[in-house]
């Protein structure tokens, strides 16, 4: 059975360019075209496509309002094609937010066959998402895990994330308190060009202090720094950031892995990873190097992942992992870095 696609975008000119680009794949089949939102949520009733391909500057009723509109009368696969440049790229990044799993940015350069098989293997990545409520409601952790790790010292956290993660990170920094005790360090998977984009939005939709890693700077409790596009980001005992042009580790670069096998052997027991939603096994071997090395690993649930590639490889390759829904991870975070301000508050 082919993926069945509906195409949303108010330009008749890409609705026909995106249609003639997927109808080269055998395994992609385009069902429809919607002009607006309003038109491509009664579309998604009509038709049931597996995936959609949504712009989110759009009349009538734009991508934030349709995400929504879909999501509510029938969830459905939402892969965001727009122009970043031209479109508020934090637009974008609000539409993972409201459900959305990936986005593939219109090529600046004309739409040619390198971008095709680019889009054609997000729709294919995105067609074998399980489709889930992303509201999903799962037990935080309970406060006897928590009162476990409250002796930990934590002087740094790695967190690592692919095709589903902004929405998790965005979760996770809202309920950390400000300003945070130690450094957080982030590598997740980006379409090109839109890292800052997401620095940008983490930074306005959670108030903390979010920027794109530089070579040599060295980091402050209260920052949250990631990966730049195309470099290992790797932090040493001084918290001085360094970005590698190594080769890549498991096809990605910047790869998890390399961040949390460089905060293992920095920071040792004072470390602790996480490992998010995201395809392919990227972390695994990192959050591993830093159960080894004493210190925290956190994995998402894969039953509440978006894709659950990466949580499943990290809890392969370890043993004392926990394992939590993303409410779950923040509770647990919030309870180990803010434990004496919470324990000042229980005791009489």
């Amino acid at each position: 059975m082919p993926i069945r696609v509906l195409i949303v975008d108010d330009s008749r000119i890409v609705r026909g360019v995106l249609a003639a680009a997927l109808k080269r794949f055998p395994d992609i089949e385009v069902i429809g075209e919607a002009g607006d939102g309003q038109r491509a949520a009664q579309l998604v009733k009509e038709l049931g496509p597996d995936v959609v391909t949504l712009d989110v500057l759009m009349p009538l009723m734009g991508g934030i309002e349709a995400i929504e509109a879909i999501m509510r009368e029938r969830p459905t696969r939402i892969v965001v094609v727009a122009d970043l440049e031209r479109a508020d790229s934090s637009v974008a990044l609000d539409a993972i937010g409201r459900g959305a799993i990936d986005i593939f940015p219109k090529p600046r350069n004309g739409f040619d066959a390198t971008a095709a098989r680019e889009l054609a293997q997000i729709l294919r990545t995105s067609a074998s998402v399980p489709l889930r409520n992303t509201r999903h409601a799962a037990l935080q952790a309970t406060h006897h895990t928590a009162r476990s790790i409250s002796r930990r010292v934590v002087r740094i956290v790695g967190m690592v994330a692919s095709t589903g993660g902004p929405r998790q990170l965005q979760a996770i920094l809202r309920s950390l308190p400000q300003p945070l005790p130690c450094p957080i360090a982030i590598v997740q998977h980006t379409a090109a060009g839109s890292t800052e984009a997401l620095a940008d939005w983490l930074r306005r939709s959670t108030g903390h202090d979010v920027s794109v890693a530089v070579g040599r700077q060295r980091l402050r409790p209260g920052q949250v720094v990631v990966a730049p596009e195309d470099c290992h980001l790797l932090i040493d005992i001084g918290y001085t950031v360094t970005l590698s042009k190594e080769p890549r580790v498991d096809g990605h670069r910047p790869s998890g892995t390399s961040l949390l096998k460089s905060l293992a052997a920095s920071f040792s027991a004072q470390a602790v990873g996480v490992v998010l939603s995201g395809m392919g096994s990227d972390g695994a071997e990192g959050i591993a190097a830093i159960e080894a090395a004493g210190g925290l690993v956190l994995i998402e649930d894969p039953a509440s992942a978006v894709v659950s590639g990466m949580p499943n490889a990290a809890r392969a390759k370890t043993r004392s992992a926990l394992v939590l829904p993303a409410d779950g991870l923040a509770d647990t975070l919030r309870r180990l870095l803010f434990k004496e301000k919470e324990r000042g508050q229980e005791e009489p």
